[in-house]
């Protein structure tokens, strides 16, 4: 029923979406998806050419599904990350921050997917 539609919500935590967000829109066949947050609105559409998401054409160029590829970057931003603090370049709390936004940005360079950024104005 909500093929082709566009879903908003907000993360009061300000931010990004999480897997199972970008799984509702893969699952649902949704248009667009948008998280509203602290630092404005998160914008994530399928990759050009594309009416709606569709796991199957990630499957078919990538060889893996959505969720696979999330939580490869998952594992690479976490990896990281730590790295970055242990040096003392990156506080935990920036860690957690801007993790899923570093995830997604690895996610749709591997895919087409276009993910952005509106910030507050």
């Amino acid at each position: 029923q909500m093929s082709g539609c566009t879903l908003t919500h907000n993360h009061p935590g300000g931010y990004s979406f999480s897997r199972d967000d970008v799984s509702v829109a893969y699952q649902a066949k949704l248009r667009e998806i948008r998280d509203v947050g602290r630092n404005g609105t998160y914008v994530m559409r399928p990759p050009e050419g594309q009416e709606i998401f569709d796991d199957q054409y990630i499957a078919d160029k990538t060889k893996f599904y959505i969720e696979d590829l999330a939580y490869l970057a998952d594992g690479e931003v976490r990896r990281e990350s730590w790295l970055a603090i242990d040096k003392g370049s990156m506080t935990l709390e920036d860690a957690n921050g801007t993790h899923y936004d570093k995830v997604w940005l690895l996610v749709a360079a591997w895919t087409g997917l276009r993910y952005s950024l509106e910030p507050v104005k």
